[in-house]
């Protein structure tokens, strides 16, 4: 069954004019097997890390745009990028966040929300009655 979704979808990519890109290849080569033995595929969870140092490299070159020598910048970045991957200073930076962060809030829209829903399902449960 996933093999003629895929075939398909190949074959109108091609179709309409657009280039054969990594993620087509995988899907041509990989995906069938993914499918076939993950429930679901690897689909969704593929590009989340691709995503993240995307957004982490567009944050370092906004922050050391303004420096001019290549090679100062790349060590600056690449010396942010080791400080955030230390396991210390990522902990002191989420006890950081976790006191600064108004939980008692969140807990109460949390709670309301849940009892807005509660009241929606037993009003549609008497209309459905009626």
């Amino acid at each position: 069954m996933y093999k003629r979704y895929i075939k398909a979808a190949i074959f109108y990519h091609i179709q309409i004019g657009c280039s054969i890109t990594p993620k087509v290849h995988l899907m041509l080569k990989h995906v069938l097997k993914q499918m076939q033995s993950f429930p679901g595929g690897l689909g969704d969870k593929m590009e989340d890390w691709v995503a993240l140092m995307h957004q982490t490299g567009q944050r370092l070159r906004l922050r050391f745009r303004t420096v001019k020598c290549f090679e100062i910048r790349a060590k600056a970045m690449s010396k942010t990028i080791q400080m955030h991957s230390h396991p210390g200073i990522n902990d002191q930076i989420e006890g950081v966040t976790k006191r600064a962060s108004n939980t008692k809030r969140s807990n109460d829209a949390a709670s309301k929300r849940k009892d807005r829903v509660e009241r929606r399902i037993k009003a549609l449960m008497a209309y459905s009655v009626n």
